[in-house]
């Protein structure tokens, strides 16, 4: 009777091959399932739209000039200027001249001007700047 010792080892050397290349597979469809998942996640939450009121240039009795910087990844609409006193009462509520809306994009600084349709006094003290979803507030100078 013949033995065959050389093909036991042969065998087993292969099993262990074949079971090394299964769990490697897994292991890579598990790591590459969950940064998907991640992925995903990420794309699914939305960054805030940020703005910054960088300098307001003039305020006379016909307009307000306003600089504006988007600090953030994702366009910023603003439609309203509001103007304020030291008691934060409302004064008035400006528009662009320009357009009902104007778009600032991403990592971008755009200079707007509000027309004051009324005189607005002296006591004018703090102007705050509002779009879709942002808001920024600064004083007069």
């Amino acid at each position: 009777m013949r033995t065959w010792k050389g093909i036991s080892e042969v065998t087993g050397a292969l099993l262990l091959v074949l079971i090394g290349i299964a769990a490697s597979s897994l292991l890579f469809l598990y790591v590459t399932y969950n940064l998907n998942i991640l992925d995903s996640r990420a794309d699914s939450t939305q960054q805030k739209p940020i703005i910054v009121i960088e300098e307001v240039l003039d305020h006379d009795s016909h307009s307000i000039t306003v600089v504006l910087r988007n600090p953030g990844n994702t366009p910023v609409i603003i439609d309203s200027c509001y103007v304020y006193d030291k008691e934060n009462k409302l004064l008035a509520i400006l528009k662009p001249s320009t357009s009902g809306t104007i778009t600032i994009e991403a990592k971008k600084t755009l200079t707007i001007t509000f027309d004051t349709p009324d005189y607005i006094p002296s006591t004018a003290y703090m102007i705050e700047v509002r779009g879709k979803e942002v808001s920024a507030k600064s004083l007069l100078k």
